[in-house]
């Protein structure tokens, strides 16, 4: 296997080892591990005539760490050091922060990590007959299906639900139909007329089909999740969002890489530009695969816990059938004490606001900047050869 390593210019998922292995726990099922080491760089370049350095230089990255599907995670470097190391108190993400102004002036700010870290596919056998009873007192309960300003549970997700769940009160068929109808609602499309993942950055834009005459919504991987979230929670089942990286296969014989989504070209409603991915293409002659940015989602049944589900790459339920790398887990997510609590701001992939110290989620990174020339990541997914 060959593996191109450029420091502090791009971040590199290389597989190195695919064995055949499974373990289950109460019905959930963790197979077919693949293990990478990632090289991630994250740089920004401001302004210098109109940033206030005293503020405007934060930087948050999410840093993977051990969930169910995601296991033996070290990081073996940081450059440079980050100011603090923040856990979440409510998800339990773990995040790295540097405040930039502290640092001397510099036309752009770099950061480079790198870890390693081993990945599962996961199949469920669920009898829903055997699904427990829910502790509404526990920590869990509450966190997982309280409403949000990202999730916000309002009558008329309350009146979706209701419709979405018909008669079923099994809490796993319940989640069944919610998957079915968010499929039926929300047709896949990239670019939104506002920015942001929330319920309703969806709801607030429906669209009526010109032949039936039905009412549906249009958005991305994050909007149909959380969509899904929003509904599971209005009827009491825990739900939250996973952010993420797709392992993807597609080799493609262009020289360079490029921009991988149209939306990475956009900018802001204020005029920022967002994060680029640039994830395909070849690096010195050898074809690389893609990382796609995903969000998906999974919601909670007692006796068996996080069960999965994809409404976007396979449609899956109960099931995730591509390796992906986890940034962080659930929405609004505390970003720490040096976050600003009083304002709306900060801009991550695809422009993830922050607002009251929190970010709508955690994935590429969120920074506190208002005007930034450019904040790039470049992802590469090296195709493993045979030598």
């Amino acid at each position: 296997m060959k593996i191109i390593s450029k420091a502090c210019a791009t971040v590199g998922f290389v597989l190195l080892l695919a064995v055949s292995s499974v373990f289950a726990e109460s019905g959930i099922i963790y197979k077919n591990p693949r293990i990478y080491n990632i090289d991630y760089s994250f740089e920004l370049v401001p302004d210098p005539n109109r940033i206030d350095r005293t503020k405007d230089l934060k930087l948050w990255l999410p840093v993977p760490r051990v969930w169910d599907s995601q296991r033996a995670v070290k990081v073996i470097s940081v450059d440079p050091r980050p100011h603090a190391e923040y856990t979440d108190p409510e998800h339990g993400n773990r995040m790295f922060f540097w405040d930039f102004g502290q640092t001397p002036e510099q036309p752009a700010y770099k950061v480079c990590l790198r870890y390693r870290l081993e990945t599962y596919l996961i199949d469920t056998e669920i009898d829903p007959n055997n699904v427990g009873a829910y502790d509404r007192a526990s920590g869990l309960y509450k966190l997982y299906t309280r409403s949000t300003r990202t999730v916000r549970i309002t009558p008329q997700i309350e009146e979706m639900a209701r419709q979405a769940v018909g008669g079923q009160t099994n809490p796993y068929r319940q989640a069944e139909a919610i998957f079915n109808f968010v499929l039926q609602k929300v047709r896949f499309k990239q670019h939104r007329l506002e920015w942001g993942v929330g319920t309703d950055v969806l709801l607030n834009h429906p669209l009526r089909d010109e032949e039936t005459g039905e009412v549906y919504y249009e958005g991305a991987c994050g909007q149909q999740h959380v969509l899904f979230v929003a509904l599971c929670r209005a009827r009491g089942i825990p739900a939250r969002p996973v952010s993420g990286f797709l392992a993807g296969a597609t080799s493609l014989s262009q020289e360079g890489l490029q921009p991988f989504l149209p939306i990475e070209r956009e900018l802001s409603p204020q005029g920022l530009a967002g994060t680029q991915h640039n994830v395909r293409g070849k690096i010195e002659g050898q074809d690389v695969m893609a990382a796609m940015p995903h969000v998906w989602a999974e919601f909670y049944l007692p006796g068996y816990g996080w069960v999965p589900v994809d409404l976007d790459i396979g449609v899956t339920f109960g099931s995730l059938k591509i390796s992906r790398l986890i940034m962080s887990k659930g929405f609004d997510v505390l970003l720490g004490p040096a976050a600003n609590i009083s304002e709306i701001d900060g801009y991550g992939f695809q422009w993830v606001l922050t607002s009251g110290g929190r970010a709508d989620l955690m994935q590429t990174g969120v920074w506190d900047i208002k005007d930034l020339r450019i904040g790039k990541m470049v992802i590469v997914f090296h195709n493993p050869t045979q030598e």
